[in-house]
C-alpha cells in the first residue's frame, strides 16, 4: 500500500495549465491538472492497464475509490458505490475495454473510458467545465 503514497508532487509549468504526473504502481498513473491562478486541482485522471492479476484489478478499483472519496468526501460508502455502478463497473458482463460512461455528483463529473489502446482512463473534474 505504500506505493499509493504521494510524498512530493512535482508540478510542471505549462502555457495554458500546470500539470503533474504520479506513478502509483507499474499499472497506474495519475495525471493532475492544476489551476495556474490559485494552485488548486482542476481535475485528476487515472490511466491504468491491468496485468490480468487480481491485485492489479483491486489496485485500479481502489484508486478509483480514492479519487471519488477525495473529490467528494461527503458521499457515503453507498453513494460512492453508486458512482461505480453508474459507470457500469458493477455490471456482470461489463466489457471494460469498450466502456464510455459518465456520471455527476455534487458538480464533480466522473468519466470512465476503456480501450485496448489506452487501457482504462478514469477522470474526476468540474462538471461545469467542458
Amino acid at each position: 500500500m505504500d506505493s499509493f503514497r504521494i510524498n512530493e508532487l512535482k508540478v510542471e509549468k505549462g502555457e495554458v495549465q500546470d500539470v503533474a504526473q504520479v506513478k502509483l504502481t507499474e499499472n497506474i498513473v495519475l495525471n493532475i491538472t492544476v489551476n495556474k491562478a490559485d494552485g488548486s486541482v482542476r481535475d485528476v485522471s487515472m490511466l491504468a492497464g491491468g496485468d490480468g492479476t487480481r491485485e492489479s484489478r483491486a489496485d485500479i478499483l481502489l484508486t478509483m475509490g480514492i479519487l471519488i472519496t477525495s473529490t467528494n468526501p461527503d458521499l457515503s460508502a453507498d453513494e460512492r458505490g453508486k458512482v461505480l455502478e453508474d459507470l457500469g463497473l458493477m455490471d456482470e458482463n461489463v466489457d471494460i475495454l469498450n466502456i464510455d460512461k459518465e456520471t455527476v455528483r455534487n458538480n464533480v463529473k466522473y468519466h470512465l473510458i476503456g480501450s485496448e489502446q489506452i487501457g482504462i482512463m478514469f477522470s474526476a473534474g468540474d462538471a461545469r467545465e467542458e
